[in-house]
């Protein structure tokens, strides 16, 4: 459906150039001869002006619709990306979970799926991806959701002291808080 409101966007973007090239061609015609009488010589200069500043109001317009289309592309476009990132969230979940295991048996298989994660991890983060900061950071409830609090005299009010589910942004927007365990006094 976006592809065929783009194309929709590109038929009228085409049009209104073809209007603007209709526009300019017809006043850069020479004007009919002018009578003698110097009213009709003002009248075309006047109307000549009306038509030139129409056009530049007309150009500057289409000069917009195109910077605006271009920035709503680009928005479809991060948006789509966005979504996409978002939906490999527990694949990276899965991930973490099977790194973390430590049995010896498949100490061979963690590693080939530590080197997949990595280089998946790679290309994310090249694409714009990054996860939130928690781990003894302070608890933040704009990056961060506490599910779970405990009380460690050694460790300041507040800091967090495990992440139970890793929190990632986009391009600096939050797709998903981090799941966190909070030290709380």
């Amino acid at each position: 459906m976006n592809s065929m409101k783009w194309v929709m966007e590109k038929e009228n973007e085409k049009n209104i150039q073809e209007e603007i090239e209709k526009e300019t061609e017809e006043m850069t015609q020479e004007a009919p001869p002018a009578e003698e009488d110097g009213d009709a010589l003002s009248e075309l200069k006047r109307e000549k002006e009306e038509l030139f500043d129409q056009y530049l109001r007309l150009k500057a317009d289409f000069e917009n619709y195109k910077r605006r289309s271009e920035k709503e592309r680009m928005d479809i476009i991060s948006r789509s990306l966005e979504e996409l990132l978002e939906r490999m969230l527990p694949v990276l979940d899965n991930f973490d979970r099977a790194v973390e295991s430590e049995s010896a048996k498949v100490k061979a298989y963690k590693e080939g799926v530590e080197l997949v994660y990595e280089q998946l991890m790679q290309v994310l983060v090249s694409e714009g991806l990054k996860s939130v900061k928690a781990l003894d950071e302070e608890f933040d409830p704009e990056y961060h959701h506490a599910v779970v609090t405990e009380c460690i005299e050694e460790k300041k009010d507040n800091v967090i002291l495990e992440v139970l589910q890793t929190g990632y942004l986009y391009k600096d927007r939050l797709l998903r808080p981090a799941m966190v365990k909070v030290n709380k006094h």
